[in-house]
């Protein structure tokens, strides 16, 4: 299996071959199977979560996209991995075709709406775990609420535990900066969801387009199904309220006693480097060096944890180099299968 791995490094490592300036993307109607819910379950208070599920065998995986993400993150990797064994990714309360909900969207609230919606769809251990971003706090505790059942892990860029006090500690202005730029983003939901409340928000409105801006490659029959569940500004409040509770999510899941003994785990890092704005060279080594030094405390929770670079890839590893993000998945499933 040792071989397996190195392999999957390797081929990693081979990404970092020169790449082309990517043309502008434009709709992809491959997308457009998105528009439609898959599995809809319900959870506390009748709320329902969605599961996108494909595929079938166990382990069976599970995506957990990153923060303001949902099921369709998995998009370029989900159908490759259905291959092998069942997968599933969910969508948090606001996102995808889950209900909003009206509870803080803590790491505990979240954490729970994973725990019920897979009770609830029947959808049983053993899981191999895939986290993506702030994906990785519920990636994390899912884990340790269910270490018997849990096969595997594989982290894509992962937020990091207690990330705000790490950032200020390399940059206090810096992390002053991304907390503003949070902060109007958070603003933002909320006067989306205000204006859909009392009805000041019209369809011709620019804020109304802002408010159901869901990006280029999204074509118009995937934006009309999405419009069509965003009008309900729980929705909205929902995500507004994940982002907020970000800070305090990446304080909740720290645990100096965390150890997943011989557990199969990859984390995947990004080869282009953070890249922050108004940050100086030094600031920037600073933080990069960090960046890969603390994901490399997520590979020695485990004996058998490994920390890879892919280089060429951004933060969104599994839409810039999808077949890293499948490599490591599929590693992770052949070591779990051995296990």
């Amino acid at each position: 299996m040792r071989r397996y791995v190195l392999g999957v490094l390797a081929a990693l490592i081979g990404f970092g071959a020169a790449q082309a300036q990517a043309p502008p993307p434009s709709a992809n109607p491959a997308l457009d199977i998105y528009a439609k819910p898959g599995r809809l379950v319900k959870v506390a208070d009748e709320r329902r979560i969605h599961l996108y599920c494909q595929g079938r065998g166990a382990p069976t995986v599970i995506f957990t996209a990153g923060l303001g993400g949902w099921s369709i993150a998995w998009s370029k990797v989900q159908p490759a991995i259905a291959r092998h064994a069942r997968t599933c990714a969910w969508d948090r309360a606001g996102f995808g075709h889950s209900d909003g909900s009206p509870q803080p969207q803590t790491l505990a609230a979240t954490t729970d709406d994973l725990e019920q919606a897979l009770a609830a769809g029947g959808i049983n251990g053993p899981y191999v775990l895939v986290g993506h971003s702030a994906g990785a706090f519920e990636t994390l505790r899912f884990a340790d609420r269910h270490r018997r059942e849990v096969a595997g892990i594989v982290l894509v860029d992962p937020s990091v535990p207690d990330q705000t006090a790490r950032f200020t500690a390399i940059s206090a202005d810096l992390s002053k900066s991304q907390a503003s730029s949070m902060a109007m983003a958070i603003t933002f939901q909320r006067r989306c969801a205000k204006g859909l409340e009392d009805g000041t928000m019209k369809a011709e409105d620019g804020m109304w387009k802002a408010c159901f801006r869901y990006g280029p490659d999204v074509s118009t029959a995937l934006t009309g199904a999405m419009t069509a569940l965003d009008r309900a500004p729980g929705r909205f409040m929902a995500k507004a309220s994940l982002a907020e509770q970000f800070s305090a999510s990446a304080e909740a899941v720290v645990d100096p006693a965390r150890n997943y003994g011989d557990l199969p785990l990859i984390v995947l890092t990004q080869g282009t480097g953070l890249q922050m704005p108004g940050a100086t060279a030094e600031q920037t080594a600073a933080l990069n060096t960090g960046w890969i030094g603390w994901h490399d405390d997520y590979a020695r929770l485990s004996s058998r944890g490994v920390n890879l670079i892919v280089r060429g890839a951004g933060h969104n590893i599994q839409s810039d180099k999808p077949q890293a993000v499948i490599g490591a998945i599929v590693a992770v499933l052949d070591m779990a299968a051995d296990r």
